[in-house]
């Protein structure tokens, strides 16, 4: 099992690693039309079964319909590590939503979670490669944020990333080009 488990964050390590290579190396995305909504759901319900053996409540919800001109793939891979992110960083009984908003004529996806939130001074380092700025005991690589954010730059998306005015976990927030 210890084996496998090696094994396994070895190769999440690696597939990190060239992904964040690539989108590195000046390659231009493909753009493409990409009906954001779907995109969401699909992303949930590729994280509904890691959410559920953690005993996580993962929800979605689509206030607005968005089509964004970005490369779907990059797009899902952004989307995908926020999710995992939020996922890991909450405790079994939490709860993870995914949000497409309309807030005063843009667009806006938001990933919250009632997970343990960000250390105080950690927020300018949280897109920094191999920073973790989780408890020691969450699985990790550092690498998930950085790659969210190249993925968003190359995309002309916003995104923010910031503990909750609650204090009950973090907030990511993914802003749409007008």
């Amino acid at each position: 099992m210890a084996l496998a488990d090696g094994l396994r964050r070895a190769n999440r390590l690696v597939d990190q690693l060239l992904r964040l290579a690539r989108l590195d190396d000046g390659a231009e995305a493909r753009p493409a039309s990409v009906d954001l909504g779907q995109l969401l759901l699909d992303c949930v319900a590729d994280h509904v079964v890691l959410a559920e053996r953690k005993d996580i409540n993962l929800g979605v919800h689509i206030e607005t319909p968005a089509t964004l001109h970005a490369s779907e793939d990059e797009v899902r891979v952004l989307f995908a590590n926020l999710v995992d992110n939020a996922l890991r960083y909450t405790p079994s009984g939490g709860q993870v939503d995914v949000r497409l908003l309309n807030r005063n004529g843009a667009c806006v996806v938001t990933v919250r979670d009632t997970g343990c939130g960000l250390p105080p001074g950690s927020e300018g380092r949280l897109f920094d490669r191999f920073f973790r700025a989780a408890p020691p005991e969450v699985e990790g690589t550092g690498l998930g944020l950085a790659i969210a954010r190249r993925i968003a730059e190359r995309n002309d998306l916003g995104l923010t990333v910031e503990n909750r005015r609650d204090g009950q976990g973090t907030l990511a927030t993914v802003r749409l080009p007008a």
